[in-house]
């Protein structure tokens, strides 16, 4: 299936007797967004970038959400780890950029932000994926690596203030 320039398309739950069950593409026009080629890059069929690039937001439940997702990742405890002392190591380390925004599936706005999140703890550097759902005032974090692994998997807006062209394919 041939997609124009301004086709995207999101995932849209179905139901159980759906064949495409969970989910399925669900293609819209993007027009409204894409036809704008000074503040919007389509990097694939459902990924776009905001080419003046996007803060991140500064909250307290970002340091939360990335503490539960650390305490789950590395299979410790809140005993093993209290809040408090990750707080006071990773707290003050934590910094992040904007790396891409997809379309909310209910919306079809480019209302959901992805990030890459840079911290330290015991003396290594990890970097997490947040996810910024604007619109539902959501923050998701998507699992923690090594440094400098995350950029070597997505193009993202590092890459396209670099000058990088955008890879072929639809994603």
């Amino acid at each position: 299936m041939e997609q124009k320039k301004y086709q995207m398309y999101v995932f849209r739950y179905v139901d159980d007797n759906d064949p495409n069950f969970p989910h399925k593409k669900f293609w819209f026009n993007a027009e409204q967004w894409l036809s704008d080629e000074e503040n919007y890059l389509k990097i694939s069929d459902s990924y776009i970038l905001y080419k003046k690039g996007i803060k991140m937001p500064n909250t307290n439940i970002i340091l939360q959400r990335l503490y539960v997702h650390f305490l789950i990742q590395k299979d410790i405890t809140e005993e093993q780890l209290p809040y408090d002392d990750f707080l006071i190591e990773v707290g003050k380390s934590v910094y992040g950029h904007y790396l891409y925004s997809k379309f909310d599936r209910d919306s079809l706005k480019p209302t959901i932000h992805s990030f890459l999140i840079n911290f330290h703890f015991k003396n290594i550097t990890y970097e997490a994926q947040l996810i910024w759902e604007m619109e539902k005032q959501d923050i998701i974090i998507l699992g923690i690596y090594m440094h400098g692994s995350y950029n070597k998997m997505h193009y993202n807006y590092s890459d396209y203030l670099k000058g990088k062209p955008v890879p072929n394919g639809n994603d």
